[in-house]
This record gives structure tokens, C-alpha cells and sequence, in this order.
């Protein structure tokens, strides 16, 4: 497959007998489930795409019935696959929310457009995630949490992010 998938939860069990799927979600939009229309499930690098019957929410999983896996040990065959979806299947975030991918590997400049380096990761946190720029030539990274005050603009499509750093933070 030439095109890039999101991987969006892991198929976990079988769930009765009629061939239903049990899958934890990697999503933070778990009643995204019901929108589901088709998915590509990767089990050892094998990519198959299937069309969606039905799917729910069952606490903290999914549970989704795809066509054509009728038992439970079709469904069982399945365990531990990757449930994947094109990108443009994504939800649609709200203005100034990205995905992580869309933000790794985005240039970083200061709004006086000084090079800082690359965004190489993101750390969850509690209150806001922090971006991980990796300064070339340097030794230390620089840590930028992931607020307005400091990310002034972001440009997917140029692959550019524009901050505006407190003085000594790329010191540190």
C-alpha cells in the first residue's frame, strides 16, 4: 500500500459468536466507532480492506462487525491486527488543533525567523503537550509546551511553525 494509514486501535478478541470484533481504540474520539464506514485491518504487514456493518461503543472498547467475517473464529484469526484508515477519514479537528503526525517534522523559527531545528516528538501532558525540537548541531533539544502564548503560528502545508520564545528557554 503506497499511502500512509492511521492506525486508529487493535483488534483485542473476538466478542460472540457472529463474528464481532473486540478492539481497544487508539482514538480520543472513541464515538468515532459509529462512523465507520470501511477500515483496513494490517495483520503481519498484510493490509485487507473491509467494509463496516455495524460498530458500538461497549465501555472502553469497540466492538465492530465487518462484512464477511461471519464466526467467531474468523474474527478470532484477526487478533492483534491493526485497525487502520486513510488520513482524509480522520475526524476533522477544530481551528489551531492538529494531529501528532501533522506536527513532527515541522521547522521551527522564532517570529524573528531564527532556524531552532525540527519538531522530532510530542509529550502528552496533563495541562498542555509538549513539542520536542531538536536544535541540529546542539547537545540539549528544546522543550516547548504546546501553548499560544509561545506557538504563534503553524503552517501545515509549508511545514513551518513560527514560536515566540521566553528569553533563556532555548538555553536551558
Amino acid at each position: 500500500m503506497t499511502q500512509e494509514l492511521i492506525y486508529i486501535g487493535q483488534v483485542v478478541s473476538a466478542h460472540g459468536v457472529k463474528g464481532e470484533l473486540k478492539v481497544i481504540p487508539y482514538s480520543d474520539f472513541p464515538e468515532r466507532c459509529h462512523e465507520l464506514k470501511s477500515v483496513r485491518l494490517d495483520t503481519s504487514g498484510k493490509i485487507i480492506r473491509y467494509e463496516v456493518e455495524h460498530a458500538r461503543l461497549h465501555g472502553r472498547m469497540w466492538i465492530i462487525k465487518l462484512k464477511h467475517i461471519e464466526s467467531r473464529e474468523q474474527a478470532g484469526e484477526l487478533k492483534g491486527a491493526g485497525l487502520c484508515i486513510l488520513p482524509e477519514e480522520r475526524v476533522v479537528l477544530p481551528p489551531d488543533h492538529y494531529y501528532f503526525d501533522e506536527i513532527i517534522g515541522l521547522e521551527v523559527y522564532t517570529e524573528q525567523d531564527e532556524y531552532l531545528g525540527a519538531v522530532i516528538d510530542i509529550l502528552p501532558g496533563g495541562g498542555q503537550d509538549v513539542y520536542v525540537i531538536n536544535r541540529e548541531n546542539e547537545k540539549n533539544n528544546i522543550l516547548v509546551p504546546a501553548v499560544k502564548e509561545l506557538i504563534k503560528n503553524v503552517d501545515i502545508q509549508a511545514g513551518k511553525m513560527t514560536v515566540d520564545l521566553p528569553e533563556g528557554l532555548k538555553d536551558i
